[in-house]
């Protein structure tokens, strides 16, 4: 399972020039998750105490407006966000 975590790691963009005992650090304190399509991840007035790391797929984060869901804004792996989310982010 480390090597797994370590291997994910390495294609989350903001990490990827890590030198190799960094992500070793973090894959011993990361808690390792997968999602399936359509899982929430996160409610509101969650405590905002996640930061996750995406080495694919992606994470929409909706709002409610006027009782009704829209897309807020979507975490992913690319030049933006660098693979790299924080809840607090995402905290009105």
């Amino acid at each position: 399972m480390q090597s797994e975590v370590i291997n994910d790691l390495k294609q989350v963009l903001a990490l990827q020039d890590l030198p190799e005992e960094h992500l070793q650090w973090l894959a011993h304190r990361v808690e390792y998750d997968e999602y399936e399509d359509g899982n929430v991840m996160i409610k509101k007035d969650d405590p905002a105490d996640v930061m996750w790391f995406i080495p694919e797929g992606r994470f929409d984060f909706y709002m409610d407006v006027n009782g009704q869901q829209v897309l807020y804004y979507n975490f992913q792996n690319d030049s933006v966000s660098g693979g790299v989310g924080d809840y607090s982010l995402i905290q009105e």
